[in-house]
């Protein structure tokens, strides 16, 4: 009888060490799937932040050879300067802005088709404050230093290079 008791107490022990170990196994296997969704994930990240800096850039999409321009093929050729005068913001379908006033406050963004006019961002503005009117306010850009004039105001804001962003300072 007793000899049957330390044997059933073997297996019972034997039983408990084998389900430890297929429960460290199902641990170790449960660790390496979250870590593997984890390098995924960084890999995904990493991908769309360089994407959406060569879409900032006006370089062409890293692994996507499809939407490459040949003005943005030809600043990023290599040997050849990027253009620096506006004429890579002419790729871009939208227009980011920061409207600041000059009296100061909090600033006003919005994103507006890149073939809008100045005036659209006049009324947007004067939609935004009350003190503003679309006929006397007075848009500036600090850099490049410009002020725009009331024939800018028909001026698509890719003709102005405010494309692809750009930060305008509003005097009421």
């Amino acid at each position: 009888m007793i000899k049957i008791k330390e044997e059933l107490k073997l297996k019972q022990a034997q039983q408990e060490a084998e389900q430890r170990k297929r429960d460290k196994i199902e641990d170790a296997k449960a660790k390496a799937a979250i870590k593997a969704q984890i390098e995924a994930d960084k890999k995904a990240r990493n991908e769309k932040f360089a994407r959406e800096k060569a879409i900032r850039d006006g370089l062409p999409i890293p692994g996507d050879s499809s939407t490459s321009t040949p003005a943005v093929a030809a600043a990023a050729a290599p040997g050849k300067a990027p253009m620096t005068s506006g004429v890579a913001g002419k790729d871009y379908s939208e227009t980011r802005l920061q409207i600041r006033m000059s009296t100061g406050g909090q600033p006003y963004t919005t994103t507006l088709s890149s073939e809008a006019s100045l005036r659209e961002v006049a009324e947007y503005l004067a939609a935004q404050v009350l003190t503003i009117d679309v006929e006397t306010v007075s848009l500036a850009q600090h850099f490049p230093r410009k002020t725009f004039s009331r024939d800018d105001f028909s001026k698509s804001l890719r003709d102005l290079g405010l494309t692809p962003s750009a930060v305008l300072i509003a005097t009421p």
